[in-house]
């Protein structure tokens, strides 16, 4: 975690010397310096603030998408059940750092239960990959279609393998059955999946895995520096298996209060980043969405932009 939170120093440095410190002072590079002086103080605030805004900019697009009957394509099935999942775990990660009561042992006593707050982030970060996996790194319309035909038959079969108590269940059993027979027909015609090796393809039909590559991939594939994220991604996966490693950080924590509050916002901080850049994304996506984006106040739109730069390390 003091890798990213180092590696997010300097990207900070590197945006100041770039985009600020070489323009004269208007009212948004007033506004960066002010984020550069309270990130550097570790403004819990400053993050639950933007958080706040760009989560709801987020809602409203999806929402005035669904109102408006948005025409998706077919690979876009999920699309807004990902983005509601996606922003309903930011929005919880944000109720957790706001502390757990701990009455018993003193009356207005918080503790930061940094062991759900990391499960609750590899979540977030694993919902975030996923979203860009379907929907944003394919190369092409036959891609995105193969994708989702995987992700789709993948994730059917594994629910065959759950047990079936009552008729209707079992019927709904060999209903999907169907569906996945379905799914595979349409992946072996499907350009994109031929154009794979032979031994790639018997192996994504005879595992039937969700994704057509692995998480480190997803990562290169988002632009993601992959030694820095996907390092955090196995701290993260180890807290949600509650391996040693948790162990032997939480027992740290507790003693290292200034350690601990290092690690929390480094990781809420974390999770803004990715919801910024999922919030560029959408206006990329839809023109609804650039036009509701373009509408929100001058504050949430320089500090969307700040953090989603910085994500991904400039570029």
């Amino acid at each position: 975690m003091f890798r990213l939170l180092k590696s997010t120093l300097k990207r900070i440095l590197a945006f100041i010397d770039r985009f600020i410190l070489k323009k004269p002072m208007d009212e948004k590079t007033i506004f960066l310096l002010d984020l550069y002086k309270r990130d550097k103080e570790k403004d819990f605030q400053l993050i639950h603030n933007h958080f706040e805004r760009i989560s709801n900019v987020i809602i409203e697009i999806t929402n005035k998408l669904s109102e408006q009957k948005t025409v998706l394509k077919e690979y876009e099935d999920y699309y807004e059940v990902h983005y509601f999942k996606f922003v309903l775990q930011g929005l919880s990660i944000q109720h957790l750092f706001n502390g757990t009561p701990l009455r018993y042992l003193k009356p207005n006593a918080v503790y930061h239960d940094i062991s759900s707050i990391y499960t609750l982030s590899r979540a977030l970060l694993e919902s975030f990959l996923t979203i860009n996996y379907l929907y944003y790194n394919f190369k092409s319309e036959e891609q995105a279609i193969f994708r989702y035909l995987l992700y789709s038959a993948s994730g059917l079969n594994q629910r065959q393998s759950y047990p079936a108590n009552t008729a209707e269940h079992n019927s709904k059993k060999e209903d999907e059955k169907k569906e996945i027979s379905s799914y595979i027909d349409r992946i072996k015609c499907n350009s994109y999946f031929l154009s794979l090796h032979i031994e790639k393809q018997k192996y994504l039909l005879a595992r039937l895995l969700s994704y057509e590559i692995g998480k480190e991939e997803i990562f290169i594939e988002c632009g993601l520096d992959k030694e820095t994220y996907h390092t955090m991604w196995r701290l993260l996966s180890n807290y949600s298996h509650s391996e040693l490693i948790e162990a032997i950080q939480v027992k740290l924590y507790i003693k290292n209060q200034k350690a601990a509050k290092e690690t929390l916002y480094t990781t809420f901080r974390f999770c803004l980043m990715l919801n910024s850049y999922l919030l560029i994304k959408l206006t990329e996506r839809f023109d609804l969405a650039k036009q509701i984006y373009n509408d929100s106040d001058s504050t949430t739109k320089y500090a969307t932009e700040f953090w989603k730069t910085i994500l991904m390390g400039n570029k």
